[in-house]
């Protein structure tokens, strides 16, 4: 529950900071520097204020791992957890508050119901561990060959298509 509670402030203060001067600057430096620098933007400042609030996060998601462990341990960040975390980020899509979440619902979910698959296939399930591995690699690899811009894309593209189904009919 602290960490729901802040993932929840977290996004809320990221949709703000997206929709203030600060939030324009950092889609601006991101998209196109030069341009952003020949529109008074101070480049580097901006670029500042980036890894700042990135470490803030990192800070806070760091500490609520640590809570979440009871410990803190060089062994409790293995190259898995760091490739899951990368493609926690990549398949939900990048950019988007919305991706984080649909991203790590996608890496906690799909390996769950994995484990039921495999727990309803075979009594030992150390036998059909690797090829749930690869099973899941596989699943990633089709998510990003059918939707490159992430979850939050499709994500994106239900809602309007719900809504212009709302009004088409309202």
């Amino acid at each position: 529950m602290l960490a729901l509670f802040f993932s929840v402030i977290g996004a809320i203060a990221n949709l703000n900071i997206q929709r203030s001067r600060l939030g324009r600057a950092l889609a601006a430096v991101r998209d196109h520097p030069i341009a952003a620098e020949m529109m008074g933007i101070n480049v580097f400042r901006t670029k500042i204020a980036a890894f700042g609030l990135a470490t803030f996060y990192a800070g806070v998601a760091g500490a609520l791992f640590g809570q979440y462990l009871e410990f803190v341990a060089i062994q409790a960040f293995n190259l898995g957890v760091s490739i899951q975390l990368l493609a926690l980020i990549i398949i939900g899509g990048l950019g988007r508050v919305s991706g984080s979440i649909l991203g790590a619902m996608f890496i906690i979910i799909i390996p769950e119901w994995l484990d039921t698959i495999v727990s309803l296939i075979s009594e030992s399930a150390g036998v059909l561990a690797p090829i749930r591995l690869g099973v899941f690699g596989l699943i990633i690899v089709v998510v990003l060959i059918y939707e490159p811009h992430g979850l939050a894309r499709t994500w994106q593209r239900m809602v309007e298509w719900v809504l212009a189904r709302i009004y088409r009919h309202a």
